[in-house]
């Protein structure tokens, strides 16, 4: 994962903090902030979980495919009536999935994706982030 700075930085930690905030975890609340990100690796409970891999020699090229095709997936499941989550965070993660899965050696993984209907119920689908200036 690379490092935030700058504006990124600062966006990120507004976005985490209203996270948070909708999630009721008190800053500085280790086991609940643990909780919510042990969620993230479990996908939200979302019922199809998809892994988004590259070809390396390609990477720029296959980087910006992937991101077009997930955009238009999202766009598609939304309209459909379903939630999506891109996670990427779950790029760090590709030993895990080399013990269920035939992955071809040097392909990186991107993200993961979770797909399902939401539940509107679990508060951390009830978090709207503002948009951010600059």
């Amino acid at each position: 994962m690379g490092k935030y700075s700058g504006a990124f930085q600062s966006r990120r930690m507004t976005k985490g903090k209203g996270l948070y905030e909708t999630l009721g975890i008190a800053r500085g609340g280790m086991q609940a902030w643990g909780d919510a990100m042990i969620q993230n690796f479990m996908f939200f409970d979302a019922s199809v979980v998809i892994f988004i891999f590259i070809h390396p020699r390609i990477m720029i090229t296959a980087l910006v495919d992937s991101v077009i095709m997930m955009q238009s997936l999202v766009l598609s499941a939304k309209n459909r009536g379903l939630g999506t989550c891109p996670q990427g965070s779950l790029g760090m993660w590709r030993s895990p999935l080399k013990e269920h899965f035939d992955i071809p050696k040097g392909y990186k993984l991107v993200c993961g994706l979770a797909l399902d209907y939401p539940k509107e119920d679990e508060k951390v689908n009830q978090y709207r982030p503002r948009k951010t200036e600059s």
